[in-house]
């Protein structure tokens, strides 16, 4: 399967081995609900979530893809749990704009907490795969060529080598934020290569890139209460 999108979202991780199924999960959903052309959804994964989930869990997730489109432009992988070494390093033979990895990120907050980072100032160690692959440097090197950032979710268990499907509870209401997190910044790299096109075409379309402003205005403000 060519890997050619301009910006490639990943997910990493087993769903055998409860918190490190969160990737996948994500992945899967966004696969699923937002009709990806570029790839198909395990149904065995979203039918777990469908079924195990909490309801009200379920029904936010579901209500953030409500009247959310996202670019034909983006492309959604499981990357499993040998990303590492299987997929990042495709980045040499593909002229990606953009890479966004969702893993667990061990870090100092709450379990189920998420949060986005810069694999580039990351503090070492911070970001190594539970099933023993180093995960920053195949990302730092990523970076000379492609912004990368990673959606990390703080993992509450991970039972490795003991097979244990199934969430804990903090990771599992981390989903909807997470799928919020992968949406904003998609829709935010995609609008700004819009505006930049429109500020170089001759006859700019005026209420394109007013339209395009206001979303991207409203975008800007999640991130900035998020991170506020």
């Amino acid at each position: 399967m060519p890997y050619d999108s301009d910006i490639i979202v990943v997910g990493c991780g087993n769903v055998l081995f409860k918190d490190d199924g969160f990737g996948p999960i994500v992945i899967n959903l966004l696969q699923k609900y937002t009709d990806d052309k570029n790839d198909y959804y395990d149904p065995a994964v979203t039918s777990y979530v469908e079924d195990e989930f909490d309801k009200d869990i379920l029904a936010q997730i579901e209500k953030k893809f409500e009247g959310i489109t996202l670019p034909d432009s983006v492309q959604f992988v499981d990357g499993g749990t040998a990303a590492p070494t299987n997929f990042f390093p495709l980045y040499a033979e593909y002229d990606w704009k953009k890479l966004i990895v969702i893993d667990v990120v061990e870090f100092n907050a709450e379990p189920g907490t998420v949060d986005v980072f810069d694999p580039n100032v990351m503090q070492k160690g911070k970001y190594d795969n539970p099933h023993g692959m180093t995960v920053e440097n195949p990302l730092q090197e990523i970076s000379q060529k492609c912004e990368v950032v990673i959606v990390g979710c703080k993992p509450a268990e991970i039972p490795t080598p003991d097979v244990d499907l199934g969430l804990t509870e903090p990771v599992e209401k981390a989903i909807p934020e997470a799928i919020d997190d992968v949406s904003v910044s998609t829709l935010l790299q995609y609008n700004m290569w819009i505006a930049q096109e429109i500020d170089l075409a001759n006859e700019p379309d005026e209420e394109l890139y007013i339209a395009l402003q206001e979303e991207y205005e409203v975008l800007e403000m999640y991130v900035a209460d998020k991170n506020g």
